[in-house]
């Protein structure tokens, strides 16, 4: 109500009348107007495991050095 009826401006009969569609569509176009960029989407799983592959927590094993290597040329392979 706080959005609609004060950031928004909306007179309350507009604001009752709206669907979520309507109100949500509203909303969009008040961020859109004043430039608030939409919030970033947390990481995936499989970037997580990822940055854990590349960043890990402590010393890395030479057969952990040796998956790592296989697992970016496999990537590498797949993204050409």
């Amino acid at each position: 109500m706080e959005l609609g009826l004060g950031h928004l401006g909306m007179n309350p009969d507009d604001f009752w009348a709206l669907t979520m569609p309507e109100f949500r569509a509203k909303i969009d176009g008040f961020k859109e107007f004043h430039g608030i960029k939409p919030k970033e989407q947390p990481p995936s799983v499989a970037q997580i495991r990822d940055m854990m592959d590349h960043f890990p927590d402590g010393p890395i094993s030479k057969e952990r050095r040796l998956q790592m290597k296989r697992s970016k040329k496999r990537r590498f392979a797949e993204a050409a």
